[in-house]
């Protein structure tokens, strides 16, 4: 039986995660900015990622808040957007899809400027500018094609009743109450992005695969051609990136694998534990940016006592 009732505890924890996840980006944007003093213009490939990560967090968390209903491949959104708005849900899902993706992919061009950044003081391989429009080209078309589907996937209000009264008939009175409800079904378009989403997930993780190994190495022959200083900087750079990979494999694909396999009457609670660790993610990855990065590092743990210094003498006054 589909429980179509909303667990209160998800959205309460959706908008704790979110405002927490808003200012931890917040300041890690501002970090990026204003505290990249002694990192060279990689920054800029970085701030477009967390930036990035920022938005999807929000859009998740407080706009969207995603409720599924299994074993439909199905959910109805309740945050801000839904309670206030008329929104297509379509529109939403493909927003939150794209998003991720193109984090991904800000991620993999992250890898591959630090690597030729590295490349040419170690006088390894040079890609052409060339290669950079096409990378461009290839994750806009990407990105395009991945919303344009996913609202193309979708069904008409008609066409969800329709269904829902076929396959689903004990739920059809409740569900026919509820609003901003994405409901696919295995067809053609839903086909092509699963296809596309199995080769994008193999290149992208080919590419960070071969960066990161050839990165390693150039990094292990290059202490002895640069300075102590611009050797750690690139070092620390590196392992920020790698530290980021796994922070955002490890938060996406096992909570996906276990998401699809879930069966069983507690599978709907499952899946939405799942999205508890899930929208975690983005958080996790700022977090892992900042205690990578010396410069963040040392400019957190430097506001630490003055905020506690604050507080303190809060406290104090108020007594």
């Amino acid at each position: 039986m589909i429980d179509l009732t909303i667990p209160q505890w998800l959205v309460n924890y959706y908008y704790s995660v979110g405002v927490v996840s808003l200012f931890i980006n917040s300041l890690t944007i501002y970090l990026i900015i204003y505290r990249s003093d002694k990192i060279d213009s990689f920054r800029y490939y970085i701030l477009v990622f967390q930036v990035n990560c920022a938005i999807t967090d929000v859009h998740v968390t407080i706009l969207m808040q995603p409720l599924p209903l299994h074993p439909m491949l199905c959910g109805h959104y309740k945050g801000l957007i839904g309670s206030n708005f008329n929104v297509f849900a379509y529109y939403q899902v493909a927003f939150s899809i794209t998003s991720i993706v193109t984090q991904v992919e800000a991620l993999v061009y992250c890898f591959h400027r630090k690597h030729q950044t590295i490349a040419k003081v170690m006088d390894g391989r040079i890609y052409p500018k060339s290669f950079d429009y096409f990378m461009h080209v290839v994750s806009t078309g990407a990105t395009v094609f991945t919303f344009y589907a996913l609202v193309k996937a979708g069904m008409t209000r008609e066409e969800q009743l329709d269904y829902v009264k076929t396959n689903y008939p004990e739920i059809f009175g409740e569900f026919i109450t509820l609003t901003n409800v994405a409901l696919f079904t295995l067809n053609d378009w839903i086909i092509l992005i699963c296809i596309n989403s199995l080769i994008g997930g193999l290149v992208s993780g080919f590419a960070f695969t071969s960066t990161t190994l050839s990165l390693l190495k150039m990094l292990r022959n290059m202490r002895k051609k640069v300075s102590a200083y611009n050797y750690q900087r690139h070092k620390a750079a590196v392992h920020s990136l790698v530290a980021q990979f796994v922070a955002s494999s490890v938060m996406l694909t096992p909570p996906f694998v276990f998401m699809v396999l879930s069966t069983g009457g507690h599978a709907n609670l499952y899946i939405q534990l799942v999205l508890t660790v899930v929208s975690l993610r983005s958080m996790i990855n700022a977090i892992v940016l900042i205690v990578t990065t010396a410069p963040y590092r040392k400019f957190v743990f430097r506001i630490k006592p003055i905020l506690s210094s604050v507080v303190v003498s809060s406290v104090v006054n108020s007594l």
